[in-house]
């Protein structure tokens, strides 16, 4: 699905997720494909570092509340 690929990127096997033996071949593949399985641990590493910590989410969401609060005249009161 697509947001799945905008989440995951390179570091995911993608399959039609209505075809159960897609699954199975998929999960196959990288249950007896050590450099494979590598490779897509080290691609979510990396995909990992793209995304904010929770800290830095919760840090970005209370400014987006607050910018929301002030654009509408209503300062946020914490």
């Amino acid at each position: 699905l697509d947001f799945a690929h905008d989440i995951c990127g390179n570091a995911a096997v993608y399959y039609s997720p209505m075809s159960p033996s897609a699954a199975a071949n998929a999960i196959k593949m990288v249950a007896e494909t050590p450099e494979t399985r590598e490779a897509l641990i080290e691609n979510g590493r990396k995909r990992l570092k793209e995304f904010p910590s929770p800290t830095e989410k919760y840090r970005l969401m209370l400014d987006w509340i607050q910018e929301v609060f002030a654009r509408h005249g209503q300062p946020l009161q914490l």
